[in-house]
């Protein structure tokens, strides 16, 4: 999956440069199949190397160890072209010691929207503060057996968002609670058994369904409400698809690149 993940990445991208393609976001799109690329391997890597309680904390040291360094090294850099090249911007009044503090634990970033920090020092970093969120939930629903609940109840929260009853933007695509259903879809691509295959396929029809609503004007379209449905619609089939492929080393580089 490392050509699609350059492909994603590079879409992420050019939306930070307010490109729109149809008049959609595509990096919120390219986002929804990074959840479920995201789902499907961090299942592969807790069935296969920490599948019991007492090896959770090794697999929180794996993933810091991963994330950690590079997000360092982007959030720096990103501090120092700011203080440097960017001189009395919104970007420039960001950078306090406070905000500086309160971003570095990255968890912090994926809740901007209560004011914890500001995402104007590294904007697409919200992501990954839902991550690890995401990290720090999935290995009990997978060892504990939890994950069709887990399914259920954050479908129901996106439903709502997604239909304006509450925030679209936050509870329909940024928090963890109305988005834990896509990780959850790649979790079931991964030895997709009989029950994940009825569930994934229905998420991606439902969504292909919805996403038509919206763009009909069935659905009002709210903040990013088309894009995420189309992302789960497109990201489900395509992960699926990609998860068959043989390794290859030039697909390896590419998402070391990505």
């Amino acid at each position: 999956m490392g050509a699609y993940r350059l492909l994603l990445a590079m879409l992420v991208a050019i939306s930070h440069m307010g490109v729109t393609l149809a008049g959609f976001n595509p990096g919120v799109i390219a986002v929804v199949s990074f959840l479920i690329i995201s789902g499907f391997v961090m299942t592969s890597l807790i069935e296969r190397n920490y599948n019991a309680p007492e090896q959770f904390h090794l697999f929180y040291a794996d993933r810091v160890l991963r994330l950690y360094p590079q997000f360092l090294l982007y959030f720096v850099t990103s501090c120092a072209v700011i203080h440097f090249l960017l001189p009395g911007t919104p970007q420039a009044a960001a950078l306090t010691v406070n905000n500086i503090v309160t971003s570095l634990p990255i968890v912090p970033m994926g809740f901007y929207m209560y004011g914890i920090t500001v995402p104007e020092i590294l904007p697409a970093a919200w992501s990954l503060g839902l991550e690890m969120c995401f990290y720090l939930l999935i290995p009990f629903l997978i060892v504990y057996k939890l994950r069709g609940v887990a399914y259920a109840l954050s479908v129901a929260v996106f439903m709502v968002a997604s239909l304006g009853y509450i925030n679209t933007d936050v509870y329909g695509y940024r928090l963890l609670p109305g988005v834990l259903f896509i990780f959850l879809c790649g979790s079931y691509l991964y030895r997709m058994q009989a029950r994940g295959r009825v569930i994934v396929a229905a998420t991606a029809i439902v969504a292909a369904l919805m996403f038509l609503a919206i763009v009909s004007g069935f659905i009002p379209r709210r903040p990013f409400n088309a894009e995420v449905t189309a992302g789960i619609a497109l990201g489900v089939p395509a992960v699926f698809l990609l998860s068959k492929l043989k390794y290859h080393r030039m697909d390896e580089l590419l998402g070391n690149i990505s």
